[in-house]
């Protein structure tokens, strides 16, 4: 596979794992990653599995992903239950109970449909201090970079296009895991040229401004399964501090919009939890679930993405016990979690 990496050398990957002989994963088999310039990984999440496969470029059909030498060698290894390749302590396998015996079939719906994630394009209209340091706006390009980086995402768009409309069996694709794809054009582009297949089915990340302008024009609309709506303030104020750029009136007035469509999809209230919104967790799910009708809410740790420094991570990671607010950040969040059983809400961590 060639050199490691500096994260695969710390990992100490490849190496045999033990103690997982019980447990078979589904996500090598069943995953498409693509991420920046096309590269192709075979796992939900590219750093618990951070070895490309191939490039999509490369591919006449979606399945061929599954004949190159890599990728077979990666299924060899989790047949054999080594996990040679995983980072199993980051992804979570390992805590898996010896009573299951299969892992990591969500979002699936069964073992014939494949999952299909797009991540090459990170242009965004909003700069989020909890995701990145600077604005990535290809829409606008300033530079010759940028003009090169947007041709170059179209192209990837447009083989990906013909790959998907040409894929006839059951496959759920997931949108904006770097980017907005209701903002970018090139996204945008994409999407309005995909063919309706009641085979397929969709899921979109998004910050929700641009859901309006966008969605009417969909063929695939009938198809879209989910869209989840990264919200992370229970006010505008706090709403609009950490998520540059947004505008909390416009964003209400698309959910309210998207929750009048008939035969809408489910929508999902993603809030990532941190010192500067911590303390608005509960009125967030009153406004969300209570007054508007979302379907499902969501809390996300704070992660510390690579472009995160350990001071600003200390500072915003209320959920470390040495951060100056944990203790009232935990007996909050105790209270929350009694009061909302059986209510559609869900706490995770971004990278489990």
């Amino acid at each position: 596979m060639g050199p490691r990496t500096t994260y695969q050398i710390q990992k100490n990957l490849p190496s045999v794992k033990t103690n997982l002989k019980h447990i078979t994963c589904l996500r090598p088999t069943r995953t498409i990653n693509i991420e920046v310039d096309g590269r192709c990984r075979l796992c939900s999440c590219g750093v618990h599995l951070p070895f490309d496969v191939c490039n999509i470029l490369d591919l006449n059909l979606i399945e061929e992903i599954w004949q190159t030498s890599i990728a077979k060698e990666i299924i060899r290894t989790i047949d054999e239950r080594t996990y040679d390749y995983c980072d199993t302590l980051g992804c979570g396998i390992n805590k898996v109970s010896k009573t299951e015996s299969e892992w990591a079939l969500h979002p699936l719906k069964n073992k014939e449909e494949i999952h299909i994630l797009l991540g090459i394009d990170d242009s965004c209209n909003l700069q989020c201090p909890s995701c990145r340091l600077e604005k990535r706006d290809y829409n606008k390009p300033k530079t010759g970079l940028e003009q090169f980086k947007f041709a170059q995402i179209t192209k990837l768009h447009n083989h990906i296009t013909n790959l998907i409309n040409n894929y006839n069996k059951k496959a759920f694709i997931t949108f904006g895991s770097s980017g907005d794809a209701f903002y970018s054009l090139a996204t945008v582009n994409m999407i309005t040229n995909l063919k309706y297949n009641p085979l397929h089915r969709y899921m979109f990340k998004t910050n929700g401004l641009s859901m309006k302008a966008v969605l009417p024009r969909l063929k695939i609309l009938p198809s879209i399964d989910k869209i989840d709506i990264s919200i992370d303030g229970a006010t505008k104020e706090t709403h609009e501090k950490l998520r540059t750029g947004s505008n909390w009136n416009k964003l209400i007035d698309n959910i309210k919009w998207v929750l009048k469509l008939p035969n809408r999809p489910r929508i999902e209230a993603n809030f990532t939890v941190q010192n500067d919104n911590f303390k608005e967790i509960s009125l967030f799910k009153e406004i969300m679930l209570t007054e508007l009708g979302i379907d499902d809410v969501t809390y996300t740790i704070y992660n510390q993405w690579p472009h995160i420094t350990d001071e600003i991570y200390k500072k915003n990671a209320v959920h470390l016990p040495d951060h100056i607010n944990y203790e009232e950040y935990c007996k909050l969040f105790s209270d929350f979690s009694k009061q909302s059983n059986n209510m559609n809400i869900s706490f995770i961590d971004p990278l489990s």
